[in-house]
């Protein structure tokens, strides 16, 4: 287009209540030359990736004019010659696929044979007390994401409970990125845009390795305990196979090579002790509440979900875990 200042003025105005961004460009002394059959190329460049899918965002066009040296109208309208609104690249983003059990809901032997698959119960969503948006925007994890369904009719009918992914790189000392998804009977984690298996992540290098953490509301977080590579656009961890795909393995063994998320740190900062107790009791006796005391799930706060925190009392995440 020029030189800003000489050859066009630019300005642009952040409309946040709509979530748009209007921008004005005004070319000036120009000498009516077409390049290539265009009077300028306007290029969108989005650093920062908020939180949503690309295909959330478009980009229009309104109330444009093109004036040529004289004054002149020059006519636009679709892909015409002589204006070219943008052009963009799209840069796909990678997809984590996470698979791990819980210990509080994970169905016994006598019932996951009933379905052939190891399974954790949905009790929460059976009786309508699973929330249709993510739970993570409270102390100790203050995520700010805003992963919703419209209605709980929306919700998938194996959903257990909300998990926050979040990438670490290699070395697991610093955090990449994080997003809210659903956790389902069968160990999986998805988005609440429609992937079957696996949140998106935008800030992820293909060619690097990462590690991956998976938090809950009341249960010891872990994170891989080495760094894994992207494979055709795929982050995988599936932690259910060995203790060992958790650092210092920390992880308790569900069934015969069967291997699960230790429950009992209801109040998330990646430490089972007194403090969770207190938590537990100062619950009372709750009955249908989405709480996190309710260690195994099932809506109720009762002595089965304080022997689940008393087999597991003196647990400490690895410091990636920890708040």
């Amino acid at each position: 287009l020029g030189v800003e200042g000489i050859d066009f003025m630019s300005t642009y105005i952040v409309d946040e209540a709509n979530q748009k961004v209007h921008i004005a460009l005004t070319r000036i002394n120009h000498e009516n030359v077409l390049c290539q059959g265009k009077i300028g190329v306007l290029e969108v460049v989005i650093d920062e990736v908020p939180i949503g899918d690309p295909e959330d965002f478009t980009i229009t066009t309104d109330g444009g004019i093109v004036l040529d040296n004289g004054g002149v109208v020059i006519p636009m309208s679709g892909n015409s010659t002589a204006f070219s609104v943008f052009s963009s690249e799209e840069t796909l983003p990678i997809i984590a696929q996470v698979n791990t059990f819980l210990q509080g809901n994970f169905l016994p032997p006598s019932d996951y044979q009933l379905f052939s698959t190891y399974q954790m119960d949905n009790h929460l969503l059976r009786n309508n007390l699973l929330p249709i948006a993510q739970p993570f925007n409270t102390s100790p994890w203050n995520y700010t994401g805003n992963e919703s369904f419209a209605n709980i009719d929306d919700l998938p009918s194996d959903a257990i409970d909300w998990v926050l992914l979040e990438v670490f790189d290699s070395d697991g000392l610093v955090s990449i990125e994080k997003h809210a998804g659903l956790l389902l009977s069968d160990g999986r984690v998805i988005a609440t845009n429609g992937i079957t298996n696996g949140l998106r992540f935008y800030n992820l290098d293909p060619l690097a390795r990462y590690r991956v953490l998976i938090r809950t509301r009341n249960h010891l977080d872990i994170i891989s305990n080495a760094p894994e590579q992207i494979i055709n656009g795929v982050l995988q961890q599936d932690f259910t196979t060995n203790a060992n795909e958790a650092m210092l393995g920390q992880q308790v063994e569900l069934a015969p090579g069967v291997y699960g998320m230790y429950a009992g740190d209801i109040d998330g900062n990646g430490v089972i002790n007194v403090f969770d107790f207190n938590q537990y009791t100062n619950s009372g006796a709750a009955i249908n509440q989405y709480l996190p005391a309710d260690l195994n799930l099932d809506g109720n706060v009762t002595i089965s979900d304080y022997n689940l925190y008393y087999d597991n009392t003196s647990l400490i995440g690895v410091d990636a875990v920890r708040y």
